[in-house]
């Protein structure tokens, strides 16, 4: 969980747990979308398995004021940050699964790759 926040009435809404104001059924939808995550399909490049860098899904719970089963709205692969929206930085995240991606496309390890320098 990378970012959390609600659209709403042309704001944005952050989870009380990650600094913000509202409270949100997390423990509803964090297994909901963790369920949703695990039947996406693979992410294959070059003809093998990649992890994922970043996905986001925009799910609901609220129909007619009325909380119901969380439902997805979209689902974004590597999505637009608006760093300035974000309560701490995720640039170090990112290039961390970027080394995860490009290593196992490369089918090597960081340790591996390092024994090659001349340092």
């Amino acid at each position: 969980w990378y970012q959390r926040r609600v659209h709403g009435g042309g704001r944005y809404l952050r989870p009380r747990e990650e600094g913000g104001k509202t409270d949100f059924p997390m423990d509803l939808l964090k297994p909901h979308t963790a369920g949703i995550m695990n039947k996406l399909p693979k992410m294959i490049m070059q003809g093998k398995e990649v992890p994922r860098l970043l996905d986001r899904f925009d799910m609901g719970f609220i129909m007619n004021g009325k909380q119901v089963e969380p439902y997805v709205n979209e689902i974004e692969f590597v999505p637009s940050l608006y760093i300035e929206d974000h309560p701490f930085v995720v640039d170090q995240k990112l290039g961390d699964q970027m080394v995860n991606i490009a290593l196992t496309l490369k089918g090597t390890t960081l340790d591996e790759m390092a024994s090659h320098l001349d340092i």
